[in-house]
């Protein structure tokens, strides 16, 4: 499995493309290389229902029609990882729609995010988060990268976890423009 460098030089754009998982055999069929493109990273859902497209384009890429039918172009904001990363074996990728929209809005969700997280222990299993928010600023995805999909799921039980700045946390899920999100687990292909 490899996953894209979300470090990689030259990237201007980067876009993202969903659709369901029938359709990934003929997108992938049917998708040539255009100038620009510097990466395409093809994904299934672990459940097998979804696939995804991550591409990423240099400033001065024409782009094609997107493989997959829900697509949208973004720019990493903000992310991080930890230094000597185990390799990962699952991408969690989390979405939240802003309304109204605004870069605004969701840079400063993000901003927030990572005042929450500072200070936190480090979750077991988690790798990396990259927060991009599309150039209309009505989306947020966070490209997170975990060992496996069991340490992320305890994660959200809060297995290991403490409620270190929960009064953080609760302005994070009350953010004014937000709209509650949600998250598939993916692997490349």
């Amino acid at each position: 499995m490899t996953y894209p460098d979300l470090d990689r030089p030259g990237v201007d754009l980067i876009r993202i493309s969903r659709g369901p998982a029938s359709a990934l055999d003929a997108a992938r069929a049917t998708w040539h290389h255009s100038p620009g493109l510097l990466s395409i990273t093809w994904y299934r859902s672990l459940d097998g229902t979804e696939a995804l497209t991550y591409e990423q384009w240099a400033a001065d890429a024409d782009l094609p029609s997107a493989p997959l039918p829900d697509s949208a172009n973004y720019r990493i904001y903000r992310g991080g990882g930890i230094p000597d990363a185990p390799e990962p074996g699952v991408l969690v990728l989390v979405s939240m729609l802003f309304d109204p929209p605004g870069v605004d809005i969701a840079h400063r969700w993000i901003d927030l995010v990572f005042e929450a997280v500072e200070g936190m222990d480090r979750q077991p299993g988690s790798i990396s988060g990259h927060f991009h928010v599309s150039l209309r600023g009505d989306r947020m995805i966070n490209y997170a990268l975990w060992t496996t999909q069991e340490a992320h799921a305890a994660f959200l039980t809060g297995q290991g976890r403490s409620e270190q700045n929960s009064e953080l946390w609760d302005r994070v899920r009350n953010h004014p423009g937000t709209q509650q999100g949600g998250f598939t687990y993916f692997r490349p292909l």
